[in-house]
């Protein structure tokens, strides 16, 4: 009934609207992100890819027929895509992409495009990544990165991994911001970094710690601190990959570790150590304090050090 409303109500204010197969309403959806981030665009393609069948590594998973009117997609369609993306192992973040996906191509062609108006693009529940790294781990990806400057004939991208790693660990920033970071926003006397936060646009202090200190003053011979970084990025991937292995539990609540783990483990450090989940948004340049949220689940050994204060002040005769 409600579909039939809006199809009259189209037709009175914009005429009769033409048909957009799936395949083209996907492609303009890519399309509206050539301009954004790489992994953004990227994204986007990924799940037009696998929506649709169209790269041989998606062959045997469920797709959508390409050819089918944007107007036909049906909440039955969604229910037999969570279904099946869950069978075939997928998790329920993966399948959270697909439909936002889905769902941005739909909101792209409702304007000048037939639609179903009375789809619901429900987005099954996940879990929150956070996967920070232990001491130990810091200390294993850091001798890891040290030993293989000894073995390979190019150390040089050892040693900005290195060098990265430090200054991702240390600042909670993420890597896109690091790579791109100028001298400009250095100030090495007063020992802060004016971090311009990408997402956000935002403009935040990031102190500078001791040893990155050391590691920044090793690196003022260059126009920015970080240059030609795609092998240095390969391999501090790799490093944290092979030093940071996860059991299942952890890879159940909050995935496995990646470069993006040195921002949760600096945020949940951070709120470990007593500071208010305020100062660690501000820190993190978050747009609200909702966003840092999900470090608190984390931030598990101030509570744990209260109780055990609590427990150990009971006088029991």
């Amino acid at each position: 009934m409600m579909a039939e409303y809006h199809r009259i109500m189209d037709i009175r204010q914009h005429g009769e609207k033409p048909e957009v197969t799936l395949r083209d309403a996907f492609q303009h959806c890519v399309d509206s992100v050539k301009d954004k981030a790489k992994a953004t665009h990227d994204s986007y393609q990924n799940s037009m890819n696998k929506l649709l069948g169209l790269r041989e590594r998606f062959q045997g998973l469920w797709t959508l027929d390409q050819g089918r009117f944007m107007s036909d997609l049906s909440d039955d369609d969604l229910e037999d895509h969570l279904q099946a993306r869950l069978d075939e192992g997928f998790s329920q973040n993966s399948i959270n992409i697909e439909v936002r996906f889905m769902k941005r191509a739909w909101n792209l062609c409702r304007k000048k495009h037939k639609v179903n108006h009375d789809i619901t693009f429900v987005l099954p529940k996940g879990f929150v990544k956070c996967r920070s790294l232990s001491e130990a781990e810091e200390r294993t990806v850091i001798d890891y990165c040290i030993a293989k400057q000894t073995e390979y004939p190019d150390a040089s991208a050892w040693s900005k991994a290195h060098d990265l790693f430090i200054y991702l660990i240390d600042t909670g920033v993420r890597l896109r911001e690091a790579t791109l970071v100028d001298w400009g926003a250095i100030d090495m006397r007063e020992r802060y970094i004016d971090n311009y936060n990408f997402k956000t646009k935002k403009e935040v202090f990031v102190p500078i710690s001791d040893r990155l200190f050391e590691v920044l003053s090793s690196l003022q011979n260059q126009p920015q601190p970080f240059v030609s970084m795609d092998r240095a990025i390969k391999n501090l991937r790799r490093a944290i990959t092979e030093c940071c292995p996860s059991s299942l539990r952890v890879l159940a609540t909050q995935g496995k570790a990646t470069i993006h783990s040195c921002r949760d483990t600096y945020a949940t450090r951070m709120l470990n150590n007593g500071m208010r989940l305020e100062e660690v948004s501000h820190l993190l340049g978050h747009a609200t304090i909702v966003q840092t949220q999900k470090y608190a689940k984390f931030a598990k050994k101030e509570v744990a050090d209260k109780a055990r204060q609590m427990l150990n002040a009971r006088k029991v005769a």
